[in-house]
Parts: structure tokens; C-alpha cells; sequence
């Protein structure tokens, strides 16, 4: 009677436990952050002010863009970030120069590091607008940068940003568009970076404007499908 009795509470204090790693796994996933935007349903319309402005640091370090590790072998894919990379060098970086030269004399003082990663990419190419034209689908982009403190690690801000260019637009324009996009949320990037230096605002995803209404046509599919440049 008492060996069963034990087996009974061994039984019932596993399941607790089971339970209770079951619940802690559910909130974790849940809990999601900027980088784990992969869909635009998951873009919020606004981002969230940091947790202080930047101007409270004395030095800025622009990070490269994080890129997908499972698509480092695709070329279309490495030619497109390439050019998200390129505009991030000549509209932010000279920026963040300028904000470097101005605290140059100081010493001391925090470093605020700002790293930009590509959570989601589609890019209809020139080529393929040209000899399929809007059936080649929208294309879209999904960035979050995150802001944090070199030394301690503490986030300041995560923000996300996303713009789309429509198929029958991408096609008109012979890709115009589709490049066009790719400025537009650099733009955004740019433009919360700026906003917040001063004061801690936050600022627009994106989803909320003209270019980014409409749902890109995958944005229901499975997020491996969507990740195709």
C-alpha cells in the first residue's frame, strides 16, 4: 500500500513538473520579438518608444546586417541585401558619423550598438519583371534593428519595419518599384534612428502606410515559402 502510494505521488509531482515546462515553453514562444517577424501579419502599426533616447549615449557603433545563415548561398539573395547594405552605408551610417564626431572629445560615456537584421525577404529582380512581369509576385522586406548597450547589454529598442511593392506595380515600372521598396524602408530605419535621438518617441513600422496596406500575397504562407528572394 505504501510502495503504491509513493507511485502515486511520484506520478502526480512528474506531471506538475511536465506541466508546469509545458506552460514556461508556450509563454517563450509566445513572448515574440522583433527579430521573430517573419510575417507581415506579425508587424504591429507602430513601433514602441526605446527605453531612453539616444542622445543618453556618447558613442554609436553601426553594425553590419544580420543576414539568413540558411540562405548565405543564394546569390539572388546576397545581391539583394547586398543593396540593403549599401543604402544602410549611405543614408545612416553618415549619420551616425556625424553623431560620433560630436561626442568625439568625450572619453567616457556609453556606447550604443545598432544592428540591423533582414527577417524577411522576396525581391522580384529587373529580369524577372521583364519576362514574367506580375506574376512574378510582390515583393516585400521585413527589417528589425536592434539598439543596445555595448557593455551591458541592456535592449534600448527593437523595432521592426516593412515595406511591399504590389506585383502589377513592380511589373509597370519594369522593377522600379520593386528597388524602390527597398529604399522606403531604409528610409524607416533612418527616420526612428533620428526621431529618437532627442527624444524617445518611437515611430511607424510601415505597415500603416500607402506601400504597405495590402498584405503581400504570401504573407499566409509558411515562412520558409516566403523567404525566397
Amino acid at each position: 500500500m505504501k510502495v503504491f502510494k509513493l507511485i502515486i505521488c511520484l506520478v502526480l509531482v512528474a506531471t506538475t513538473f511536465v506541466t508546469n515546462n509545458s506552460i514556461a515553453r508556450g509563454k517563450s514562444a509566445n513572448a515574440s520579438t522583433a527579430d521573430q517577424i517573419v510575417n507581415v501579419k506579425q508587424v504591429p502599426g507602430e513601433n514602441p518608444a526605446p527605453a531612453e533616447k539616444f542622445a543618453n549615449f556618447s558613442h554609436f557603433e553601426l553594425k553590419p546586417m544580420v543576414l539568413d545563415e540558411r540562405r548565405e548561398d543564394n546569390d539572388s539573395y546576397i545581391r539583394v541585401t547586398g543593396k540593403v547594405q549599401e543604402l544602410i552605408d549611405s543614408n545612416i551610417k553618415p549619420m551616425i558619423e556625424e553623431w560620433n564626431a560630436k561626442n568625439a572629445a568625450k572619453n567616457q560615456g556609453r556606447t550604443l550598438v545598432i544592428e540591423p537584421r533582414i527577417n524577411s525577404l522576396k525581391f522580384s529582380s529587373v529580369a524577372k519583371r521583364i519576362f514574367i512581369g506580375p506574376f512574378g509576385g510582390s515583393s516585400y522586406a521585413i527589417v528589425s534593428v536592434k539598439f543596445y548597450d555595448k557593455v551591458s547589454g541592456k535592449e534600448i529598442a527593437y523595432p521592426v519595419f516593412y515595406q511591399r511593392a504590389a506585383a502589377m506595380s513592380g511589373a509597370f515600372t519594369l522593377g522600379g518599384q520593386d528597388n524602390a521598396m527597398l529604399h522606403r524602408v531604409v528610409s524607416l530605419f533612418k527616420d526612428y534612428t533620428q526621431a529618437n535621438y532627442e527624444t524617445a518617441v518611437g515611430g511607424p513600422t510601415g505597415q500603416k502606410s500607402k506601400e504597405g496596406k495590402e498584405e503581400a500575397e504570401e504573407s499566409e504562407q509558411d515562412p520558409q515559402k516566403e523567404n525566397r528572394s
